[in-house]
């Protein structure tokens, strides 16, 4: 019996292990960055106020870095900073990863600009003013009142470059032509699931 019951005891204990070791590979607040660590985003020499900061420990890889109008999946965990609470989380269960293209004001200024030099696997923490992110008015579609600074957890999950005209899509551009991505070079893999990332 003893040698059933340290058999049992074994395999829980590394059921424990791996599920603390799983949990915590994704808690933001592990190794949470120093304020003196974030540094300013600087794009074609204009410096904005949305501040980054890349974890060590998941650097990227590669030579390829996302340029103006590139299209990238990415992870994206977003809180606001005063309150902590999240108004996006794509590892949450049954989400995707957001997939869009970048410097072309799809998303806020601060997040556009953020990805800017990223690269595959790289984790940033940016750190997004008001005036950056949705302003004095906020969003009431996800909850944020006017007036808030926003924290964003990005991992790099994919990078594309798109050869053909960089659409903004703050000015109304049409959408992509039929087959038009189809000229598209992928950089990374599709996008995974790994705990790696």
């Amino acid at each position: 019996w003893s040698i059933i019951f340290l058999t049992c005891f074994i395999n829980i204990s590394r059921f424990h292990l791996y599920y603390i070791t799983t949990t915590l590979a994704f808690d933001p607040s592990q190794n949470a960055p120093l304020d003196d660590e974030f540094e300013p985003v600087v794009v074609g020499g204009k410096r904005y106020d949305t501040t980054y900061y890349t974890d060590p420990s998941k650097p990227g890889r590669g030579d390829r870095e996302v340029k103006r109008g590139d299209s990238a999946t990415v992870h994206v965990v977003a809180k606001i900073r005063d309150t902590g609470r999240v108004i996006m989380n794509t590892r949450e269960a049954g989400m995707v990863p957001y997939a869009g293209v970048f410097g072309a004001n799809g998303v806020i200024k601060g997040w556009d600009v953020a990805m800017m030099g990223a690269r595959v696997a790289e984790r940033r923490i940016v750190r997004v003013p008001a005036h950056e992110a949705f302003g004095a008015e906020g969003d009431k579609h996800l909850g944020v009142p006017g007036g808030s600074d926003l924290e964003l957890d990005l991992t790099i999950l994919q990078i594309r470059a798109n050869k053909g005209k960089i659409r903004d899509e703050s000015r109304g551009a049409p959408p992509p032509k039929e087959g038009e991505e189809d000229t598209a070079h992928i950089f990374g893999e599709e996008p995974r699931w790994a705990d790696e990332l």
